[in-house]
């Protein structure tokens, strides 16, 4: 991601005035590193100029939250589904190039026959698998090797088992969208109730909320949530915040969430993976608030505790902990190679995984790189560096 004069920001220009002022601002939301402070804010304040202070928190909650969804389906090796694959070649433009459809990377794409039937045709897909498959931006190769097959819109099927997805479609059938509706909206009710359930404990007010984090992370830690305007969203925050990494911190003695239960990694090092995770996508905050939570539960110096936090980024042991551990280590190459980019999990690094680490370590793993990429995020769009006036 390079800085506003560049050609990839500036791909947008047949674009209507607030989706290019919305595609600019979400690009420079996921940047690692973070865009600088005056590129954001005057990005945030195209945002707001076209779609006002609601809009630009809806566009916020979602880089924040996509990004979690995006980095635990990359770590899980979750394929996209064949129908969304099909769905985003079709009506989507390259951002590379507007006049040529939209391609996943080599990391998500769906090479199966049903993902396929909109870029070759039918009598043209190739089998899964396959290595005539070049899922990058202006042209894949067909089975007959050598034969370049421009993916443009114009040229995708329109009718068939394979063909394009309409819009129009889902108009022609309203019994059964008011049959889907209804079984819908008692699966929404009784979503409702779970995370109620799981959200117990968690405050409902700002100030409550505020007095929550700082009985985990210090006064000092995630000033972004005064920025946050839905109260849900920071709820949503804390949830993950309690669940990947604080688990028992904070919480009353009597409670039944003060039992950090049969976990896979302590909770230093959570901090820890959380830190390098920070150093390595330049989030200064995110680096502040784990040495923080490590000194609070380890009880040491924090300048000691951010030493040997630095020392584990680079490869060292964490403390007397991961000398002679090698789940951890493989656990560190994992958020290190996560944090570069979810093209370096592949391979070897996999393997090293699964042979060091138990399931339920890796998802758990899995789970933290994610909320901590989600945290990345919002101290992005709604920290200091990405300020506009609100209206509050």
């Amino acid at each position: 991601m390079g800085g506003l004069g560049d050609s990839a920001a500036n791909d947008t220009d047949l674009l209507p005035a607030a989706d290019r002022a919305i595609v600019r601002y979400a690009r420079a939301t996921v940047a690692r590193p973070p865009e600088a402070s005056s590129s954001l804010r005057y990005l945030a304040a195209a945002v707001v100029s076209e779609v006002g202070p609601g809009g630009l928190e809806v566009i916020n909650a979602v880089c924040a939250f996509s990004g979690a969804l995006n980095t635990i389906m990359d770590i899980m090796g979750v394929k996209i589904e064949a129908a969304a694959q099909r769905f985003a070649v079709t009506f989507l433009p390259s951002v590379v190039n507007p006049e040529l459809p939209w391609m996943p990377d080599a990391h998500h794409f769906n090479d199966s026959p049903d993902a396929l039937l909109l870029l070759y045709g039918a009598d043209e897909a190739p089998s899964p698998g396959g290595d005539s498959v070049s899922p990058f931006h202006s042209q894949s190769v067909s089975p007959s090797r050598g034969k370049a097959i421009p993916l443009r819109p114009k040229q995708l099927p329109q009718t068939g088992t394979g063909g394009s997805i309409r819009p129009s479609a889902w108009l022609k059938r309203p019994a059964s969208n008011i049959a889907s509706l209804g079984r819908t909206l008692p699966a929404a009710a009784s979503g409702l109730l779970v995370e109620r359930r799981l959200y117990s404990g968690i405050p409902s007010s700002a100030a409550g909320i505020r007095r929550w984090v700082d009985a985990r992370l210090g006064t000092k830690a995630a000033p972004f949530l005064r920025s946050v305007g839905g109260i849900e969203l920071a709820r949503a925050w804390c949830f993950g915040l309690r669940e990947n990494l604080t688990v028992a911190v904070g919480e009353p003695p009597t409670s039944r969430l003060a039992q950090p239960g049969n976990r896979a990694w302590s909770c230093v090092e959570r901090a820890a993976f959380v830190f390098a995770f920070a150093v390595a996508t330049g989030s200064a905050a995110l680096a502040d608030a784990s040495v923080v939570l490590g000194t609070h539960v380890s009880g040491q110096p924090s300048a000691a505790v951010r030493e040997t936090f630095e020392a584990f980024g680079a490869g060292g042991a964490l403390g007397n902990r991961g000398g002679g551990r090698k789940d951890i280590q493989a656990g560190r190459r994992l958020v290190m190679a996560s944090a570069a980019g979810m093209g370096n999990v592949h391979g070897a690094l996999v393997e090293e995984l699964s042979s060091t680490c138990t399931p339920a370590a890796i998802l758990e793993l899995g789970s933290l790189i994610s909320f901590s990429e989600m945290w990345r995020r919002m101290e992005v769009v709604f920290g200091d560096a990405a300020e506009v006036e609100l209206g509050r």
